[in-house]
């Protein structure tokens, strides 16, 4: 099923980028502070709330800049860094190498 692509101007804004690219910013902090909780364990036995904080933050400051880095590349609109065409579609770049394998 196709779908249009948003006629939103591309701008930090907007409330579609900011809501995708605070999804997203979430999510690298979970998972950075995910990633950080069983190495500290194991490494010493303590656990450091700050150390937990900065991991964090760190994730969400990465993907803050990969998400500005990308509101001129991807959907006008969104945070995301490929142009979706359709939905489900592969990115260009991969489209070569699953074309004829879609049922």
């Amino acid at each position: 099923m196709a779908h249009a692509l948003p006629d939103e101007p591309t701008s930090i804004y907007r409330l579609t980028f900011w809501a995708d690219a605070l999804e997203r910013i979430i999510a690298a902090a979970s998972i950075a502070a995910l990633a950080y909780m069983p190495a500290d364990a194991v490494n010493n036995g303590t656990f450091s709330l700050r150390a937990l904080a900065v991991a964090a933050a760190t994730g969400a400051g990465l993907e803050l800049a990969r998400s500005l880095a990308a509101l001129y590349r991807g959907n006008p609109g969104t945070a995301s860094m490929t142009r979706a065409t359709r939905a489900g579609a592969a990115p260009s770049g991969l489209a070569r190498f699953v074309r004829g394998r879609e049922q």
